[in-house]
């Protein structure tokens, strides 16, 4: 999508605020409203226990950002970095988790006035929800010991999305309501987010010590590592293609290019057409 010189400015200015909040410690990111009612409910559940708060948790991207977060945080480092979401649940134990979820469900996503930009914010989160799902089941296939770094690496891939998205949208909540309901197009507001995402994207990833594999999702996007061919990278990748194929993707892509990407990542991968398909049954049947 192209910008116009408007929206371009309000990309570059959206971008400066992100990444200045990021380097200050004062990133605000706000969660699901309906996610932040089913966590106050289990918050409030005398039965409730690590395991099972923690399931919920790991369906989300912003709140599993903020665990890893606040792992890595210098108050809570005690030796080297932490990017695994196991680990960082370990590490900080029940109180702190509880702690976390408590401050993060105090914010709930701004309800935007144009309904296809609410649906989309949607989108994004299942999209998340499902290269996540797809690649902790291609790194199981294709043998990984251990699952989770591709499942962690797939929920957060859009991270920067997701923020850029948030912020457009408190930036809606903050004008007049006559204002706020012809700001800026459904067009606009998508070009801005896919010129802003990957910058803001890397910032978040840095900044917060999320884990690495990140940065070379947004970098590496269609073009797989041939040297390591059963990197959690490359079954993000290919998970992503897939999702994308199923339709769960909020945005424009180019169909020859996923297909591109699908094959060559079955090929590195060693899957089959078989597996595949099993493979997209199992993620429309847990999104759909």
């Amino acid at each position: 999508m192209t910008l116009g010189a408007q929206q371009e400015k309000l990309s570059q200015t959206l971008q400066q605020i992100i990444i200045n909040r990021v380097k200050s410690g004062n990133l605000v990111l706000p969660v699901q409203s309906k996610l932040g009612q089913e966590l106050g409910q289990l918050l409030e559940d005398p039965k409730t226990d690590l395991p099972r708060l923690t399931k919920m948790i790991e369906r989300d991207p912003i709140i599993t950002a903020h665990v890893i977060k606040m792992t890595n945080s210098a108050l809570h480092r005690r030796s080297g970095k932490i990017d695994s979401f196991a680990q960082a649940v370990e590490h900080l134990g029940f109180r702190n988790i509880k702690n976390v979820v408590m401050n993060a469900i105090s914010r709930t996503i701004f309800i935007s006035h144009d309904a296809r930009i609410n649906s989309t914010v949607q989108g994004m989160i299942e999209h998340s929800q499902a290269v996540a799902l797809l690649s902790r089941n291609v790194a199981g296939i294709s043998g990984q010991v251990d699952a989770e770094p591709a499942y962690v690496a797939g929920l957060l891939h859009d991270i920067g999305k997701l923020v850029t998205a948030a912020y457009l949208l408190e930036f809606e909540r903050s004008l007049p309501t006559r204002e706020a309901l012809d700001w800026i197009t459904y067009d606009e507001w998508m070009a801005v987010i896919d010129d802003s995402h990957r910058a803001i994207g890397v910032a978040v990833i840095q900044g917060w010590g999320l884990p690495e594999i990140l940065v070379r999702v947004l970098e590496q996007k269609d073009d797989y590592d041939t040297d390591d061919k059963m990197s959690p990278l490359n079954v993000v990748l290919f998970s992503n293609a897939l999702t994308k194929r199923e339709g769960l993707y909020e945005g424009e892509c180019d169909q020859n290019d996923v297909n591109s990407m699908i094959m060559i990542g079955k090929s590195l991968l060693g899957l089959t057409g078989e597996v595949i398909s099993g493979l997209t049954r199992e993620i429309n049947d847990h999104i759909f």
